[in-house]
């Protein structure tokens, strides 16, 4: 057999088995509690309370609330993806489906909901007919409202939330929610909370409106955090490397490196390792600092970060952390690192390929078995 024909055959063999061993790695999601300051108060709100986002007393019921960043800041949560939003709810009984409606914003200055509010210039995170309250009883329960797509907080603003559910009837059904008063700080009112409006008829989301509280409700919101990239990955242009190179950050060959949100002044930790090729586990690149495998960094801005490696050990480590290929074998290698806050640790592994000049090629055509 003609050896272009071994390197073919030798390269879809690696791009099949690196098919099999892709490792799906789950969007790490922490929960925050925000209920107000330390001075706030906090207690059970019926159904006719217009900020109760969960009520069915009126065909319409659209109300805004704000989140602002003194508060998200004191509950320590970081700049990221927001996921989701719950409220927390008592004494449920599920009414007839209405469609129920989350817009989102951000802006600084900490005004609270102005007079008129409206959901103009937001952006939609969550829609969905059919909605229901879910049964429950006298015990507390999270009601969750996983997002149709994140919304980014930049760890500076305050965060405007816009419900709005409607249906052709209303019903006096109970159910209570959770609210606060987060802004009563020493007698002293710091911004209007939220702002609701109630009508028994249809096409009132998008419209002025000039009710507003002080309180609002108690949130809960999942905050997506942790790897979100590495190098190398398991998607394009990351996934293949050339056997041969050194990846020190130059020539367009980067560093190992982990692509996370920083948040300022907190701190995570991380490892960083590189196994294999597939069978083999050998662990032959580990990123260090000062010798210490455990590394941690703290936040100096908020967003995406990459952190390249400049310290390694292994039979691939080169200097300066570099990933030297220069003497590789061939095959699927596997990226595994943690990324961890206190009470938290993800794991990320990510399989990529390391190939010869002629395998590069073909090991980038997806052929039908």
């Amino acid at each position: 057999m003609k050896n272009g024909t071994l390197r073919r055959l030798s390269a879809f063999a690696v791009g099949l088995l690196f098919s099999v061993l892709m490792i799906p790695t789950a969007s790490a999601q922490l929960y925050y509690e925000i209920g107000g300051n330390l001075y706030t108060f906090t207690g059970w709100y019926s159904q006719y309370t217009g900020f109760n986002v969960l009520s069915d007393y009126y065909w319409t019921n659209s109300n805004q609330h704000c989140l602002s960043a003194f508060d998200l800041k004191s509950y320590g949560v970081p700049a990221g993806n927001i996921s989701s939003i719950s409220v927390k709810a008592r004494q449920a009984v599920p009414a007839a489906p209405r469609t129920m409606t989350i817009y989102m914003s951000q802006r600084k200055g900490n005004t609270g909901i102005p007079y008129p509010f409206n959901r103009r210039g937001y952006t939609k995170v969550y829609e969905k007919g059919g909605w229901q309250v879910p049964l429950i009883g006298n015990t507390e329960e999270w009601v969750e409202f996983e997002l149709d797509q994140p919304f980014f907080w930049d760890g500076e603003s305050d965060v405007y939330i816009d419900f709005c559910s409607y249906r052709t009837g209303w019903t006096g059904t109970s159910v209570q929610i959770l609210g606060c008063l987060p802004n009563y700080t020493n007698g002293t009112y710091r911004y209007i909370a939220s702002g609701y409006y109630w009508i028994d008829a249809l096409g009132y989301c998008d419209t002025d409106h000039y009710n507003r509280y002080y309180n609002r409700p108690v949130f809960r919101l999942g905050v997506q955090i942790g790897i979100e990239e590495s190098f190398p990955d398991d998607v394009d242009p990351r996934r293949i490397l050339e056997a041969g190179l050194v990846y020190d950050g130059t020539g367009g060959n980067p560093n190992p490196s982990i692509t996370y949100r920083q948040s300022t002044g907190m701190t995570v930790g991380f490892t960083y390792k590189i196994t294999g090729p597939v069978p083999s586990t050998n662990v032959v690149y580990e990123a260090r600092q000062g010798g210490n495998p455990n590394m941690t960094r703290t936040g100096t801005g908020q967003g995406l970060y990459t952190h390249a490696f400049n310290e390694a050990v292994g039979s691939l480590a080169g200097t300066n952390g570099a990933l030297d290929l220069t003497n590789a074998v061939g095959g699927t290698y596997r990226v595994e690192a943690t990324f961890s806050l206190p009470g938290y640790t993800q794991t990320w592994q990510k399989a990529f390929i390391v190939a010869f000049d002629n395998d590069v090629a073909t090991a980038q055509i997806r052929s039908p078995l």
